[in-house]
C-alpha cells in the first residue's frame, strides 16, 4: 500500500481470542488469586468461597472440557475491546489535559521558548549556532 507515508498501513484482520483452555486455566487462576488475597485480607468467608469456587470451575473446565468455554470466551473478548475503545481515548485526555497543558502553560509564563517557535526581529537568522561547532566537515564524506 502505498499512501506516501513512510507507515506501512496493513490491517492484520480481526483479533483472535486466546484458546478456550488458556481462557478458562487464566481466568480460574485469577479467580483463585483473588479469592486468597481477599481471604488474607479478612473479607467474609462467603466471598472467598464463592470467588474460589467459580475459579475452580473454571479451571476445571479449562482442563477438561474447553469448548464449553468458547462463548464465555468470545464475550470477553468483545467486552474487553468495548472498553478499550472508550478507555483508552479517556486516559489519552486525561494524560494530555492535567500533565502536557499545566506544563506547557508553565513553561509559557516563564518565558521558555523550547522549540525555538518566537519570531526573530527583522534581519536576525533562524540559524541555531551550535557550541561545540560539531564535527570536521571532512568526516562526513562518505556518510552513506
Amino acid at each position: 500500500m502505498t499512501s506516501g507515508a513512510h507507515e506501512n498501513y496493513v490491517d492484520f484482520g480481526a483479533i483472535k481470542p486466546p484458546s478456550d483452555r488458556k481462557f478458562g486455566l487464566t481466568l480460574g487462576a485469577l479467580f483463585i488469586a483473588l479469592a486468597a488475597v481477599r481471604w488474607w485480607m479478612g473479607s467474609g468467608i462467603m466471598l472467598c468461597a464463592v470467588l474460589a469456587g467459580v475459579g475452580a470451575v473454571l479451571v476445571c473446565l479449562g482442563a477438561a472440557w474447553p469448548a464449553v468455554l468458547a462463548w464465555p470466551n468470545r464475550a470477553w473478548l468483545k467486552l474487553g475491546l468495548a472498553m478499550a475503545a472508550v478507555v483508552t481515548p479517556v486516559v489519552m485526555l486525561l494524560i494530555f489535559t492535567l500533565m502536557f497543558v499545566p506544563l506547557a502553560l508553565l513553561m509559557r509564563l516563564r518565558g521558555r521558548d523550547a522549540l525555538g517557535l518566537r519570531r526573530k526581529q527583522a534581519g536576525q537568522s533562524y540559524w541555531v549556532d551550535r557550541q561545540p561547532a560539531g564535527p570536521d566537515p571532512a568526516t562526513m564524506i562518505h556518510q552513506f
